[in-house]
């Protein structure tokens, strides 16, 4: 027989699940949109400019963060070679551009997340979305107590929308950090072709460096601050103060 707290794992998964498919298809299919409209068309070519959820998932960076709580979406190739503009300056912005867009995908995603929360739950819901976003699941059956007034479809909604803001959250930092490392050695590359040879071995380390990042309590501390400031400010003008 299936115990509470294996039940409660079992859906914790699944929102999780849902989550990561809503977030990663959105934010994958707007990231290869912007770098097609950049010049760049290496992702749409890759197949990432399609709606298809099944497209976007990486296996292990789902496993790692199902399991370890730290994950990733599937690698979108872009090419800055690709990209031209009528100046330096130009060509650099549409390449941030490009290259950011994912990071401002996930941030959107998860600003709406967070106001549809507010709006149904109201300010107290940022509470619920810390305790996710320091890996503790949020029990069904303590959700439900705390809101006793709303059906239990609303309140699977409201754990999948919490989902969905802890995993923007966390891909849209990993995101940022990884693309503004490969930026500054694609910067390396165009002034010195040399070393092209070891981006590789410096794309596995990048990996590496930022997840090592997010197990450092003080990263993690400045982040959950930086959200929790964002989360307040959204929430004293759609959740009733």
């Amino acid at each position: 027989m299936l115990s509470l707290k294996s039940a409660e794992l079992a859906i914790a998964l699944l929102t999780f699940f849902l989550a990561y498919l809503l977030v990663v298809t959105f934010a994958g299919y707007f990231s290869a949109l912007v770098a097609k409209e950049m010049g760049d068309s290496s992702s749409a070519d890759a197949g990432f400019l399609t709606l298809n959820p099944f497209q976007h998932i990486d296996v292990i960076g789902l496993f790692f963060l199902f399991f370890i709580g730290i994950g990733w979406d599937k690698h979108m190739p872009l090419d800055a070679m690709a990209i031209h503009g009528r100046t330096t300056l130009i060509r650099w912005l549409k390449i941030c551009t490009a290259f950011f867009s994912r990071s401002v995908a996930h941030f959107f995603v998860g600003t709406v997340a967070m106001t549809l929360l507010f709006i149904q739950f109201g300010s107290g819901a940022m509470r619920l979305i810390l305790e996710s976003m320091m890996a503790r699941p949020i029990s069904p059956e303590r959700f439900a107590l705390l809101y006793p007034d709303h059906s239990s479809l609303i309140i699977s909604v409201g754990l999948v929308l919490i989902s969905i803001v802890h995993v923007s959250v966390l891909f849209a930092v990993f995101d940022f950090l990884l693309n503004a490392f490969t930026l500054a050695m694609t910067f390396l590359i165009e002034r010195s072709p040399h070393f092209a040879q070891y981006y590789n071995i410096v794309t596995i380390f990048l990996y590496l460096t930022v997840m090592v990042m997010f197990v450092i309590p003080e990263f993690w501390w400045l982040v959950l601050s930086i959200m929790s400031w964002w989360g307040y400010a959204l929430a004293s003008l759609f959740g009733g103060g």
